[in-house]
């Protein structure tokens, strides 16, 4: 089954075959190509269920992105935090002699997810709405059904140029402000997501103690 194929192919990138265990260094194909820590019990615990594999993930991040003419791609990381930001770190990441534009960004939970049948993914996306993720969906039913659960709270502002400050101190501690308290709702939402997850098969064992997860048919009443 190619669906079996590519599952246990995933786990084994991140050290989770059947066969195996151990916890191992995580790989996944975000930028980073580890694990985010903030996620790294929730993603196991979908990889752990036949039904659902992770292909990508990002737990959301705090960023400054510099912007760079003629470079592969536009640009680069110059801040990175899967957490709560630091004014002092994001002042010491805008150097003199860096060319171009630097964007300070709060960017929310991803989560990619190949599902076994359609009526997996539709119930992936019904508990992802449940818990407040209304942006996300199905973005792919056939050979391989995908879902997309992510957050819808961003912030994008300009900062820098050049290497020069384009706000003053004062407005950057307010954005860092601003940043971090998005991130902690952020957290939240991914801990409510992962409870909603454990008390739906909580709940399906109960009507089957051997199921690892069940689904209902597509027109069941």
């Amino acid at each position: 089954m190619a669906y079996e194929k590519r599952r246990q192919a995933a786990l084994a990138a991140i050290g989770m075959a059947e066969s195996d265990t151990r916890t191992c260094v995580k790989v996944d194909k975000s930028p980073k190509g580890t694990l985010d820590a903030p996620i790294r019990d929730l993603v196991e615990h979908i990889n752990r269920t036949d039904a659902w594999f992770t292909t990508s993930s990002c737990s959301g991040r705090i960023s400054l992105f510099l912007l760079e003419q003629g470079r592969k791609k536009g640009g680069r990381w110059i801040y990175v935090r899967h957490g709560k930001a630091e004014v002092e770190e994001l002042h010491r990441s805008v150097q003199q002699g860096q060319e171009g534009l630097a964007t300070f960004r709060f960017e929310p939970f991803i989560l990619t997810v190949e599902c076994r049948t359609p009526e997996d993914a539709f119930l992936l996306v019904s508990l992802a709405i449940q818990t407040g993720y209304k942006a996300s969906g199905v973005t792919s039913v056939g050979k391989r059904n995908l879902v997309s659960i992510r957050g819808s709270t961003r912030l994008e502002v300009p900062v820098a140029k050049d290497g020069e400050w384009l706000v003053t101190k004062e407005y950057l501690d307010f954005l860092v402000e601003q940043a971090n308290r998005k991130w902690m709702e952020n957290k939240e939402r991914i801990d409510r997501f992962f409870e909603i997850l454990k008390e739906h098969e909580a709940m399906q064992r109960t009507c089957d103690p051997d199921a690892r997860l069940q689904t209902p048919n597509v027109g069941d009443g």
